[in-house]
């Protein structure tokens, strides 16, 4: 199969030659009707102010609140619930190993024997 041959010439209107240089008056025509198509949209945009833009998300934020309060609905519903008081748990015990939570909780210093058994438990 023999290919087309395309002639690269200026008189060829099929050749869209997007060169400045070459055909400067055709170059401003086209970016004059891009920015007359894109008028109407950067003006909308440069319109938007912040609260415009925070209110857009409103609704989705709503409805993202929405489905995460009826997933912890849900949850504190379907888990077992038993009769017993919950359990306290003290700042110490969150953000230190529990060795060294019940140290601080119990008022007292731990010993060395303490000491080595609480780092033998975190050693991998």
């Amino acid at each position: 199969m023999k290919r087309p041959h395309f002639r690269n010439t200026n008189t060829d209107p099929k050749v869209f030659n997007l060169d400045p240089e070459m055909h400067p008056s055709r170059w401003e025509a086209l970016v004059a009707g891009i920015m007359e198509r894109a008028g109407p949209i950067l003006e909308a945009r440069r319109q938007r102010t912040l609260a415009g833009t925070l209110s857009g998300w409103q609704r989705p934020v709503l409805a993202g609140a929405a489905g995460l309060a009826a997933a912890a609905i849900a949850v504190l519903i379907l888990l077992p619930g038993g009769e017993t008081a919950p359990v306290e748990v003290s700042l110490a015990e969150v953000v230190m190993p529990w060795s060294v939570a019940a140290w601080i909780d119990g008022g007292d210093a731990p010993t060395a024997i303490d000491l080595v058994d609480a780092v033998a438990e975190y050693v991998p």
